[in-house]
């Protein structure tokens, strides 16, 4: 097998790598005929990384069209798309760095690709990560409603603070309670609701 997909590229490259490697890996035998017949394009494709990145003829053309619209993103830190977290950090508006780290529960608000709010430990913790309007407060919070959507995931989450604080009697409460929010005990809860 190894033969048969280093045969689509130049001898030299062929020899090379038998000369370098002992085999290939399993992606590299599935993803170099596709190289090979011009089918995938190499770019740069998401900033902050370097090294090459391959993407689908298809997958390209839509990485490089502009956004249809300024939606937010509910993105789980763990998603191959995100690029934030233990080695990208974060700085906020004050300066600090947020590292979100890799965990089932974590996700990242994004807005046109720049995260704008972490949402920690299943939404229990909100750090905002700009000087988020009050527009943009309110989108996020109701982009929240993703966490509970659907049988397969939990029927509500409780938030507890936002920046560190206590949510309860914040300036935050009352947005949170107009993205359907309702307060029990120390925190705010969003409740799957059927429509």
């Amino acid at each position: 097998m190894t033969d048969n997909v280093l045969s689509l590229f130049q001898p030299a490259v062929s020899r090379w790598f038998s000369e370098t490697f002992a085999e290939p890996t399993p992606p590299q035998i599935l993803g170099w005929p596709h190289i090979a017949a011009s089918e995938v394009d190499r770019a740069l494709f998401v900033s902050g990384l370097s090294g090459p990145q391959f993407a689908s003829k298809e997958a390209a053309v839509s990485l490089a069209r502009s956004p249809q619209h300024d939606g937010l993103v509910l993105l789980n830190v763990n998603d191959p798309a995100n690029v934030f977290g233990d080695l990208f950090p974060i700085l906020r508006p004050d300066g600090d760095r947020h590292i979100i780290r890799h965990h089932h529960g974590n996700y990242l608000v994004l807005e046109n690709g720049h995260p704008i709010l972490a949402v920690e430990n299943r939404g229990e913790r909100l750090i905002p990560l700009s000087d988020l309007s009050p527009s943009q407060r309110t989108a996020s919070f109701c982009a929240l409603a993703q966490l509970v959507e659907g049988r397969e995931r939990p029927a509500s989450i409780r938030t507890m603070t936002w920046d560190g604080a206590a949510i309860v009697n914040s300036a935050i409460e009352a947005e949170l309670a107009e993205a359907g929010f309702v307060r029990e005990g120390s925190g705010m809860i969003l409740y799957r609701t059927f429509t």
